[in-house]
């Protein structure tokens, strides 16, 4: 076999890394000649934690494989969390239970502060404080796995009534290994009502069990581990279960507001409903995808409740209606329906305008949320053909404020014209592309919306000035769904917070009071997700009203800032995704190369896969009309929504640019830049410091919040508390 290389280290330098940045357990072993100590590539890590009131317990399930032909003896580290105590660690070889024992932070810390002089390596400088755990590992056999479990509990960090859950994850500054495989399940129970569960860090599912309970879950494989897996949930007795999230940078206030109604979490219907289900049976449907979109509508229908009403819409060339108006859902209309749609065969052209037009005439009742389900796989070719008048007339008809939930199938769909129905309704579309599952798909959406709760939905806030807030017009809600919206503000203290909305036609109001920051905080995510989002409402403005100069100027400085692809950085963009086999370090390379497959999971963090959103973003419009091909309208506006929607942090970019918490790095000129910094105060900065130098280590014991910046590289320039500080390489 080829040898493995890696710089010598010695057990305490491990000890010093693991605090200050790996942050997943690892696993070390030496190569076989030069006794120079490595990491075994994590094969799977299933993480489970189940949080009661502010105590949670975490278990950890990590496997390893030992790729090469000879019996190795590694050391195992954990880096815990703040707080917390090891209760159970399951490894045996044989019948002996290994021994582990947990390093305090004190001895950690003094191992850093000489080992980081010796080895210059400005990626030790992110220092976590963290307590350790390690243990030895004998034997781990060849070619084969070692697995261990372990299992801690510590008390969760509470500020008012939110909640934090955060599972060291980390481990991306110094090395490139990603996780193979990697699932985090959890369970939170709470006495007092559960109301909002967030993660800013990954796309987690979330199901509300009960008032007092929910389940939440994030997996992925190939995953670069460049972020802990971080999880807020709020606790409240209080009608709205509003919580807001806010944080200072500089003088700018940026603010996340989350919100679950008590509606919200109840199990039963608040309001009954009017559905109308338009398909489209044109000739280009014949086939698997007719067949699967009857099954969705008899889903649907299936699923109607006892005081819903519905009606169905099939439309090639011509309209056909199951019934002249509105039906209660009794068992024989539903029965009725289901025969209507066993009849329907596909052919002839596709009339958009006239069957929406028909469905908007059929929901006009009162004291009832309205939706229409409008699937389609094509353009309009009958009756009006161009997107601007049917639009037109969808709005002039739709004086109820029917609400439009478009799909669109394949590729030969007219993105702008299911986008602006969304738009104008305050719906949603989605794209079904091909060889996706379509039943499953509309089933999985309508089981979301079968139970409204709130629409019309505004936000009013007085005690401070807020602005610049996204979503600009705020999502319905459903049965266990939350209001997640992100704003900027000045001023501070304490504000009142209006929340108002209709059940049916009746309006609704709830008031709370909240406290906005003052001061640089903890959530740190949020003016990138803010960021993110104001990017999609933009780009989403030029697809509409064409390139604008100063639209553009934005974008570009937000992207650039922010670490974000728009088509106005895109020369900025470098793979984000797990690196090549070239790339990786050689050893990495070679053990992945010999080890069995893992498991493939779903990386749930994004809706679109890599490739694509890269490609869709360098195409993104200049003008309107200027994509020449329908996939890539729709690839667009797929990437467009997705940063429009964005609630938590997207793979961090690598190369020519870095996210070090709250602040990105952009390499220009051998040197890291912080984005923050105005050109004009590049040239003479406030204060300049040698690196490593005696000088740079009192620097960061004065500001050690300095040291996550610092592990940049060994040239930087940074903007901290208002001053420029530069750090230049040492001659030598």
């Amino acid at each position: 076999m080829r040898r493995l290389r890696l710089p010598l280290l010695s057990l305490g330098l491990l000890i010093v890394l693991a605090c200050s940045a790996f942050s997943q357990g690892l696993l070390f072993v030496p190569e076989e000649e030069t006794k120079r100590l490595q990491p075994l590539v994590t094969k799977t890590l299933q993480v489970s934690f189940d949080a009661t009131e502010s105590l949670a317990t975490t278990k950890v399930k990590q496997t390893f494989y030992n790729p090469t032909s000879r019996r190795l003896e590694g050391r195992f580290i954990f880096p815990l969390p703040k707080g917390a105590a090891i209760s159970n660690f399951a490894m045996w070889a044989g019948n002996k239970r290994l021994q582990a024992r947990v390093l305090p932070k004190e001895q950690a810390r003094r191992i850093y502060d000489d080992i980081v002089r010796k080895m210059l390596d400005p990626a030790l400088l992110q220092y976590m404080g963290r307590g350790m755990f390690e243990a030895r590992v004998f034997p781990i056999e060849p070619k084969s796995e070692k697995k261990i479990e372990l299992e801690y509990s510590c008390v969760l960090e509470a500020e008012s009534d939110i909640v934090e859950y955060k599972f060291p994850l980390n481990s991306s500054l110094v090395t490139q290994m990603p996780l193979m495989s990697f699932s985090i399940v959890g369970n939170i129970k709470s006495r007092d009502p559960l109301k909002n569960v967030y993660s800013p860090s990954h796309s987690i599912a979330f199901n509300r069990i009960s008032e007092h309970e929910a389940s939440v879950s994030y997996e992925g494989s190939d995953l670069k581990a460049d972020r802990d897996f971080t999880l807020y949930y709020t606790l409240s007795r209080d009608e709205i279960g509003l919580s807001v999230l806010s944080h200072k940078d500089g003088d700018d206030g940026y603010f996340l507001l989350l919100a679950a109604p008590k509606y919200a979490a109840s199990a039963r219907r608040e309001q009954a409903k009017q559905v109308v289900f338009v398909l489209d049976i044109s000739g280009s449907m014949q086939g698997k995808k007719l067949e699967q979109a009857r099954a969705a509508a008899k889903h649907i229908v299936s699923n109607l409740g006892p005081k819903d009403y519905f009606n169905l819409i099939a439309f090639n060339d011509r309209v056909r209606k199951f019934k002249d108006s509105q039906v209660p859902a009794k068992p024989g209309q539903i029965t009725r329906a289901l025969s209507f749609l066993d009849g329907l065969e596909a052919g002839g052209g596709t009339d958009i305008n006239g069957s929406l037009r028909e469905a908007v005439a059929l929901t006009r009742e009162a004291n009832m949320a309205r939706m229409i389900i409008f699937l389609t796989d094509g353009r309009p070719t009958v009756g009006e053909t161009e997107t601007a008048r049917i639009i037109e007339n969808i709005k002039m008809s739709n004086t109820s404020g029917t609400r439009i939930y478009g799909f669109g199938v394949g590729f030969d769909v007219g993105a702008d014209l299911m986008d602006d129905l969304a738009r104008e309704s305050r719906g949603t579309v989605s794209y079904v592309l091909k060889d996706e599952d379509l039943e499953r798909t509309i089933a999985s959406f309508y089981n979301k919306v079968s139970y409204p709760v709130l629409s019309d939905i505004s936000l009013r806030i007085s005690g401070v000035k807020a602005f610049d807030i996204y979503p600009k017009e705020a999502p319905d809600l459903f049965r266990g769904s939350q209001l997640v919206m992100f704003g900027r503000y000045t001023g501070n203290g304490a504000a009142n917070v209006r929340l108002s909305g209709k059940v049916g036609d009746t309006t609704r109001e709830f008031s709370r009071r909240a406290s906005f920051a003052g001061t640089s905080g903890e959530y740190s995510f949020i003016p990138r997700l803010w960021a993110l989002r104001r990017v999609g409402f933009l780009l989403d403005k030029i697809k509409q009203i064409g390139e604008n100069k100063e639209l553009v100027d934005e974008c570009t400085r937000l992207g650039t800032r922010y670490a974000i692809v728009t088509p106005y950085t895109s020369q900025l963009v470098t793979e984000d995704g797990p690196l090549a086999d070239a790339e990786l370090p050689k050893w990495y390379a070679e053990q992945r190369s010999a080890m069995p497959a893992a498991p493939r999971r779903r990386d749930t963090s994004t809706s679109l896969n890599k490739e694509q959103y890269k490609k869709t973003m360098a195409a993104a419009p200049s003008a309107p009309g200027s994509m020449r091909k329908s996939k890539d309208k729709i690839f667009s506006s797929m990437a467009v929504q997705e940063l429009a929607e964005a609630t938590s942090e997207k793979s961090q970019y690598t190369g020519t640019r870095k996210v070090i918490g709250k602040k990105t790095f952009v390499h220009k000129d051998g040197c890291w830049i912080d984005t923050a910094i105005e050109s004009s105060r590049l040239e003479k900065p406030d204060k300049v410091v040698k690196f490593f130098s005696d000088e740079y280590f009192s620097l960061i014991d004065k500001e050690e919040e300095l040291a996550e910046y610092l592990s940049a590289g060994k040239c930087l320039v940074v903007l901290h508390k208002g001053k420029v500080i530069k750090i230049e390489a040492s001659d030598g």
